[in-house]
C-alpha cells in the first residue's frame, strides 16, 4: 500500500513531490470479526526533491481513489503469484 501510494505521489501529473505517510493496520472490526485493513494517514502535499519546496494539493483529493485501488490490487496480486499463493 505504501509503495501505490509513493509511486502515485512522484508521479508529476498527480503531485511530483515526496510524501509521508502514518499508517496503522487493524484486524478486527469493532464486533471483533476478522477484517484486515489499513488506515493512513498522509499530509496535503509533499516534498519536491529537486527545487526543495514543498507542493500542496491542488484540488479536493490527494488522489484518484479508484486508479488506486487498482493499482494496488495489480501489486497485491503480482505479489500473491510470486510466491505462489494463486
Amino acid at each position: 500500500a505504501a509503495e501505490v501510494l509513493r509511486s502515485f505521489a512522484r508521479n508529476a501529473k498527480s503531485l511530483g513531490a515526496e510524501i509521508g505517510m502514518t499508517m496503522v493496520l487493524h484486524t478486527h472490526s469493532r464486533r471483533l470479526e476478522f477484517h484486515p485493513h489499513i488506515h493512513v494517514l498522509i499530509p496535503g502535499g509533499g516534498i519536491d526533491q529537486q527545487a526543495r519546496v514543498w507542493k500542496k494539493l491542488s484540488g479536493k483529493y490527494l488522489f484518484n481513489g479508484f486508479a488506486l485501488a487498482k493499482a494496488f490490487r495489480g501489486k497485491f496480486l503480482a505479489g500473491a503469484d510470486a510466491i505462489g499463493l494463486r
